[in-house]
């Protein structure tokens, strides 16, 4: 395995640990918030999003890309529309899906 492969793995089960940590609704009947902040994460984000998307759809999901070289912002986009999510890149927000 590769160091991107260690890399992706741990983010993975540090993605499932915010999941677990935050799984209930809280007291006031709002869906809790999972930001995730990302950095050319092209190869695994659509995956991931889509996995996050349909094992946890009682979070509301926020992806922040914090300068990536790659194809990550474009993949975001797309991927927003299709499954309702809102994110972050280059300091603007992002809600093609009327999330918020």
């Amino acid at each position: 395995m590769t160091i991107l492969g260690y890399i992706g793995a741990a983010f993975g089960c540090w993605v499932l640990w915010i999941l677990w940590k935050y799984r209930n609704v809280n007291a006031v009947g709002e869906m809790p918030l999972v930001k995730i902040i990302l950095q050319n994460q092209a190869e695994q984000l659509e995956g991931l999003v889509r996995w996050l998307c349909r094992r946890h759809p009682d979070v509301r999901l926020v992806l922040v890309d914090v300068g990536s070289t790659d194809d990550t912002p474009a993949i975001l986009r797309r991927l927003s529309v299709r499954y309702g999510f809102c994110f972050e890149t280059e300091g603007k927000r992002y809600n093609p899906a009327g999330v918020e």
